[in-house]
């Protein structure tokens, strides 16, 4: 199956059921997603805007898991409220090696 397609499957996915199909992750982070956007984050500046990320922002958790050698998935997950699970609200296909 295509890489970019899974990612297209895990989007309103929790967490666990991620991690269930794809296996353990390579990478993880949490941040907050202010105003200030990296790069490589930039696509979710079209779920949140900047009105919300400046007043409200979004908790990330960012988690990325090797597809193979030429590919890797990056899912993003948020939290409807404190404490619940997390759910894939993005996705994003990248070569190892590409540079943000």
């Amino acid at each position: 199956m295509e890489t970019g397609r899974i990612g297209e499957e895990m989007i309103g996915k929790s967490f666990s059921e991620a991690e269930q199909k794809l296996g353990k992750p390579i990478r993880e982070d949490r941040f907050e997603l202010g105003t200030a956007v990296l790069e490589f984050r930039i696509e979710l500046t079209n779920i949140f805007d900047e009105v919300r990320r400046a007043e409200n922002p979004p908790d990330v958790r960012e988690v990325t898991w090797s597809m193979s050698p030429e590919e890797n998935l990056t899912l993003w997950f948020t939290q409807p409220k404190a404490g619940a699970d997390w759910f894939v609200v993005h996705s994003y296909v990248w070569h190892p090696d590409a540079q943000f």
